[in-house]
């Protein structure tokens, strides 16, 4: 148990019991010790009585939702127990709660069942107790959570990144402060402070040399954040003019390829592809902002498989890892992502946070890289059926002359890293800056109306070897 040595934490239970619904009596619950929570997985002690001749399954489960200063994780955590007849027991239900700052509200329900296997019904549910968790910051870690720090998409979700903590602590060590130091100004346990770098070396995320630590993706600062800003908005200004220039032809080019039957002239016919190609919007914020100038800016030739090989929630996207100071004002906000090969594939965008459900497990090794997500129903994607091959003029016509916008605008980048300090310019600062650059340049196109907007701009590309 790692507790905090002086952080302000005050424990509130709220009277709010539940009693049993169908044998009210035949559990007894004692007293409940939440005494000395702190950060890490923690357990909350609970005296329970069997009153009954016959066995019991006790289903216990413990949420945790944090409202923190800028991050809100949630965990969830299950447990199982058998009570003998009349037997007392202590049970010790788990509960995570993350490096952050701000209340946690932890929920503790316990079921009484008769196969541990069963969905949890609210009839079988005999208690029910939320508790509030109070985590102050001190003085020395205030100004840290002054800027917010922001990962690529999806990373902020994965556990190790999802809190506070781990932002603070990561700019700490960037600064060379040691974990004895962190822990002195997190007034915590300087074994959850070495726990965390711990994973996180683990991960392959931390490397270290002596007693330093170090990232192994950029850490970039707010002052190279902002000057990297001002080059990507210069290009995507000449970007969103030159694309909304090229968009003027955009039919024509439609109405030569479908004269030549290279595919069909019909806006709905959604099985060969066309359907996509008379819909501007995709095409311009997928095909051509990310499959071709996002590849040509951060692989060059390589495909750009961002989220190949980790699951979109655990999104362990090393080598295009990057950290940012500054808030969301200084990242983009589109997520790209493209699986698969040259003759079955797919792709998502969203030009705003990715609104898809996790599996409760996504982290652990049991379900791991199995796609453990879901659309939420109400927020699905507009599908395509896409193929590359016949958008290849579309693409073509819309990035005319960008060429050279890009390798002048990858110098500048490239002189930006090198002045903050950073040896190179690591993959992780193409991709940020190319998120930066994708999102200025989509949301000039749609204010100077050389594109219409979408009802929402989610989208879901697929193509299939069976249509060629």
């Amino acid at each position: 148990m790692y507790k905090l040595l002086k952080t302000s934490l005050v424990v509130l239970m709220l009277l709010s019991v539940s009693s049993v619904n169908a044998d009210d009596g035949d559990i007894l619950v004692g007293d409940v010790d939440l005494s000395g929570l702190g950060w890490g997985v923690q357990t909350c002690n609970i005296e329970l009585e069997n009153t009954t001749d016959y066995l019991k399954f006790i289903v216990s489960n413990t949420d945790l939702l944090f409202e923190g200063v800028y991050t809100n994780p949630e965990y969830k955590m299950k447990k199982v127990y058998i009570i003998e007849p009349h037997q007392k027991i202590q049970i010790a239900p788990e509960v995570k709660i993350p490096g952050n700052y701000g209340t946690a509200t932890i929920k503790i329900s316990l079921y009484d069942v008769i196969d541990t296997l069963d969905a949890l019904m609210p009839w079988s549910k005999f208690y029910e107790q939320p508790f509030i968790i109070k985590f102050t910051p001190s003085d020395a870690v205030l100004p840290y959570l002054q800027e917010r720090v922001t990962f690529p998409p999806r990373v902020d979700v994965n556990p190790f990144f999802n809190n506070e903590f781990t932002r603070i602590l990561l700019t700490l060590l960037g600064e060379g402060k040691s974990a004895e130091e962190i822990a002195e100004m997190n007034e915590c346990d300087p074994k959850y402070v070495q726990l965390r770098i711990t994973e996180l070396m683990d991960k392959g995320y931390l490397t270290r040399n002596g007693d330093v630590y170090q990232t192994r993706f950029p850490f970039i600062s707010k002052e190279e954040a902002e000057d990297g800003k001002k080059i990507a908005d210069a290009l995507s200004d000449t970007l969103s003019a030159l694309i909304g220039e090229n968009l003027k032809s955009y039919f024509t080019v439609i109405d030569s390829l479908t004269a030549l039957k290279v595919f069909p002239n019909d806006s709905n016919d959604f099985i060969s592809g066309a359907s996509l190609l008379f819909k501007p919007a995709p095409v311009v914020s997928t095909l051509v902002l990310w499959y071709e100038l996002g590849r040509k800016f951060i692989t060059r030739t390589a495909p750009l498989l961002i989220y190949n090989g980790t699951d979109i929630c655990n999104a362990e996207v090393y080598q295009y890892m990057y950290m940012v100071d500054g808030g969301a004002f200084l990242n983009g906000s589109h997520f790209y992502s493209f699986f698969g090969g040259k003759d079955s594939y797919s792709m998502m965008f969203s030009d705003n946070h990715l609104l898809i459900e996790c599996n409760d497990k996504f982290n652990t090794k049991a379900v791991k890289r199995r796609g453990v997500w879901k659309y939420e129903i109400e927020n699905l994607p507009e599908f395509f059926i896409v193929d590359t091959a016949f958008a290849r003029p579309l693409i073509n016509l819309l990035t005319q002359d960008t060429d050279e916008l890009l390798a002048t605008s990858y110098k500048q980048m490239m002189k930006n890293s090198t002045d903050h300090g950073h040896h190179k310019m690591y993959i992780g600062h193409r991709y940020w800056f190319w998120n930066l650059t994708a999102t200025l340049t989509l949301e000039k196109l749609f204010k100077s109306g050389a594109l219409s907007k979408r009802q929402k701009e989610f989208y879901r590309f697929d193509k299939v070897k069976s249509l060629r």
